[in-house]
């Protein structure tokens, strides 16, 4: 989804002595509207389905591990978790420094998240995808291994920030390779990943990690080493619906051949034909100071509105 701004002024209505009107607009982007020929549910969209959903279960791991790396109830008694307030001795203040383990994690999130899903719209999902997984991996290595406080969180900050492309990017990449009717099947599937992994088996799975390894870094290792591994040896497609938009024909061509390899049967489609007619609803795209200046006009906009009422 994407917003639009269209920019006039009032001095042609006599207006404000020319002040400049915002008027925004809310557009969908039309690839994800790009149906691919496979009409049905088949291993190759059961394989995306199913793989872009267990990221969220790597991504719940990492989320819910500062419940036990640094826990906000001190244990004092017949302890044995080594947790980061013992080994780096924080001295809880009015504000914890150990807490923002998670904190930290969810303002780089906040900070960059965006910006990765813009260049997703630009180079491709499977790239940012795929460089999210392992930087962020990564990120929670060098956090694992970290010498003091600051380098872990800054670990934890840099893990964070993919966040949304690891949760929402690999979603839009499953939107735009499966049809439309098989979108209903996907939330049912995403939602069973995300409350039953992040809400209950996202704990159940750290949960025996910090039995079996008690220590705040090798659970931070142990819960990293996943994301990594899932993206150096990732086998998704770029989505059907980007390759489209973007006109790359010969790679559509052989996203179609893998598709029909996987589910055993051929199916007839013309390719350039289906570009032709879908790039034609595509509005032109901006470019990325484009972008961030009606992003830069929307904030602005907004800003003034409270400080008039």
């Amino acid at each position: 989804m994407s917003l639009n701004v269209d920019r006039k002024t009032n001095s042609e209505e006599g207006k404000l002595g020319g002040s400049k009107i915002l008027r925004f607009r809310w557009s969908f982007p039309h690839n994800s509207d790009i149906d691919p020929p496979i009409q049905e549910l088949n291993p190759f969209t059961l394989f995306i389905m199913l793989s872009t959903a267990f990221l969220w279960c790597l991504s719940a791991m990492t989320t819910m591990s500062p419940a036990y790396l640094s826990p906000s109830t001190i244990c004092h008694n017949n302890c044995t978790f080594f947790t980061v307030q013992k080994e780096f001795k924080v001295n809880r203040t009015l504000i914890d420094p150990s807490e923002l383990v998670s904190s930290m994690y969810f303002l780089g999130n906040l900070v960059f998240g965006q910006m990765y899903c813009m260049a997703a719209d630009r180079i491709g999902r499977r790239p940012v995808l795929v460089w999210s997984l392992i930087v962020s991996g990564l990120a929670g290595v060098g956090a694992a291994i970290a010498p003091n406080l600051f380098l872990m969180l800054s670990g934890r900050f840099i893990q964070g920030s993919f966040f949304s492309s690891i949760t929402m990017i690999n979603w839009v990449l499953c939107c735009e390779s499966i049809a439309f009717k098989g979108h209903s099947y996907t939330s049912v599937l995403y939602g069973i990943f995300w409350f039953c992994w992040l809400s209950h088996c996202g704990y159940c799975l750290v949960t025996p990690i910090a039995a079996y390894f008690p220590s705040w870094r090798l659970v931070q290792l142990i819960t990293s080493l996943p994301t990594l591994f899932f993206g150096v040896v990732i086998l998704l497609p770029e989505s059907f619906g980007f390759l489209v938009a973007k006109k790359k024909a010969v790679e559509a061509e052989k996203w179609m051949q893998r598709a029909q390899h996987w589910s055993g049967r051929n199916v007839e489609f013309d390719i350039l034909n289906t570009i032709k007619i879908e790039t034609a609803k595509i509005s032109e795209e901006t470019n990325l100071f484009e972008s961030l200046s009606e992003y830069h006009d929307v904030v602005v906009a907004i800003i003034n509105f409270y400080k008039q009422s």
